[in-house]
């Protein structure tokens, strides 16, 4: 699910929260993360053992021209998130260090907060035909056929057509 900078990890804490049994997997950027550092101490207060956090790091808001982050400057996001309270905070610089390090979080049943750094460079992607409102509800079925739970009372089960942008 797509969701706004700077929200990816609260929600992926709420998920880990509501739904225990369940792992969960928040996949985030260091320009989102940087928008929200605050996300990391309610993590570390918290700790759902259900919860692993990755967050790409290209060192720039690419999406914006490539004006670097400030990963770029020596700021330390494992380091944040070592002090935020998250024991297992890791940075990892090679494909073979991210193997193991996503292995062992998907081993452990504590929370995991994993830097992986990548050269910038995104491809050129076509826009999503979606709109945000339609994404929302795909998801909370998803996660209510998935989990045999109920999220929302009375959501729709399809979005009207005229209520989906083209």
């Amino acid at each position: 699910m797509r969701l706004m900078m700077g929200a990816v990890i609260p929600a992926g804490l709420g998920l880990a929260t509501a739904l225990p049994a369940t792992r969960v997997i928040a996949l985030d950027t260091d320009g989102s993360l940087l928008l929200n550092l605050g996300a990391l101490c309610t993590v570390g207060a918290l700790r759902p053992r259900n919860l692993t956090i990755i967050v790409v790091d290209n060192e720039c808001y690419e999406s914006i021209g490539g004006t670097p982050s400030h990963t770029a400057n020596g700021t330390d996001l494992a380091a944040i998130a070592h002090g935020a309270g998250i024991k297992h905070a890791t940075t990892t610089h090679t494909l073979d260090e991210f193997r193991f390090a996503a292995s062992s979080a998907m081993n452990r049943d504590e929370t995991t907060f994993i830097v992986a750094k990548v050269a910038a460079g995104a491809k050129d992607l076509p826009a999503m035909a979606m709109d945000g409102l339609e994404m929302k509800y795909r998801f909370i079925r998803y996660i209510e056929d998935t989990q045999g739970v109920r999220v929302l009372e009375g959501a729709p089960q399809k979005m009207p057509a005229h209520m989906i942008s083209k």
